[in-house]
């Protein structure tokens, strides 16, 4: 069961059935609820963030005071939330900082806070955001995450960049790992049979076989 609140709140809205906060605002302040999540219930956890980030702007010096926090679930939960956040100079420095922790989990919502355009109010992404994506993809420690970001790229989400099509080329290039490779085929596949303007039984034969073609190079 992934701890991933993405999966359990979209634009600041709680799923059906993922439950309310657990916690009357009015009996915790916001430091306290931060400190509340390094709890091993995953769906208090999941709830806890969801209060966190519907409170912004009320909660943001708490949520960044969180990412120095001792406790990595306490990080992750505060990256998670900073993700709604409006990407100002001092949300950007910490999630930045934190896309370099030691916690596998707190770097990926790191990323994913400085990558994801929807979950933005204004809709704004640091300049940089594919090169953190890429980066990520490329050396990140865990392999899960590098999983995750190849995921998130694999369809053209962010373009098709030289840049991503290089990291791509390189994982078929030089990784072992399978669904780092199939994703990447699928990227790749895409780029060298276009799909555009081309009816599903035209080109999904074609497509199929190239993306297993460019798995076994």
């Amino acid at each position: 069961d992934s701890l991933d609140p993405a999966e359990h709140v979209r634009h600041g809205k709680l799923i059906a059935g993922a439950g309310r906060p657990p916690y009357p605002r009015r009996t915790m302040t916001w430091d306290e609820l931060v400190r509340s999540l390094d709890t091993p219930n995953k769906t208090v956890w999941r709830e806890t963030v969801h209060t966190l980030l519907t409170s912004l702007p009320a909660s943001r010096d708490a949520l960044l005071d969180g990412l120095l926090d001792e406790k990595p679930m306490v990080r992750a939960g505060c990256a998670a939330a900073l993700d709604h956040a409006d990407q100002d100079d001092v949300v950007e420095a910490a999630l930045r900082k934190a896309g370099g922790d030691g916690d596998a989990r707190v770097r990926h919502m790191a990323l994913h806070a400085l990558s994801c355009a929807p979950c933005k109010p204004d809709g704004c992404l640091v300049e940089d955001s594919v090169t953190l994506l890429v980066e990520a993809m490329l050396h990140d420690p865990s392999i899960r995450n590098r999983r995750r970001v190849a995921g998130e790229l694999m369809w053209g989400q962010h373009g098709r960049t030289p840049q991503i099509t290089a990291a791509f080329a390189r994982i078929l290039a030089e990784d072992s790992d399978q669904k780092l490779r199939h994703r990447a085929a699928t990227y790749m596949a895409s780029n060298d049979l276009p799909r555009e303007g081309r009816h599903y039984g035209e080109w999904i034969g074609e497509w199929s076989a190239r993306v297993e073609e460019l798995e076994v190079l």
